[in-house]
């Protein structure tokens, strides 16, 4: 998102979208891999595999929460910036790892409660 606006700004130096484009990818690979490795590991049918998956997307989801975090507190920063929505796969991940998240917590809460 920080991303797309600095490519856009024309006073964005080269050094600040090459900061951006690093922290932008490095949430972005991250949030992905724990999504995706929480769907292939809900695949099978043992609870423990249930359990990591959940953790896996509730990892997702708290990555997903600090990125935007991130996010704000550049655009609150001189100049101060409007965060731009996000877009492609990033658009389609804010979605759903939420999603998923909430509602497999949901469905496997006492899984998670038995194994504390």
């Amino acid at each position: 998102m920080q991303l797309s606006s600095a490519v856009g700004c024309k006073n964005a130096t080269l050094s600040v979208k090459r900061r951006l484009a690093c922290e932008q990818l490095s949430y972005f690979s991250q949030a992905a891999a724990y999504y995706y490795h929480g769907l292939i590991t809900d695949k099978g049918t043992e609870p423990s595999r249930h359990i990591n998956a959940v953790c896996c997307f509730l990892a997702a989801e708290e990555i997903l929460i600090e990125s935007m975090k991130a996010c704000l507190n550049f655009c609150l920063t001189a100049p101060i910036t409007r965060a731009p929505t996000a877009w492609g796969a990033m658009k389609h991940l804010n979605k759903k790892i939420p999603e998923t998240a909430a509602k497999k917590s949901q469905m496997y809460a006492y899984l998670l409660e038995e194994e504390k």
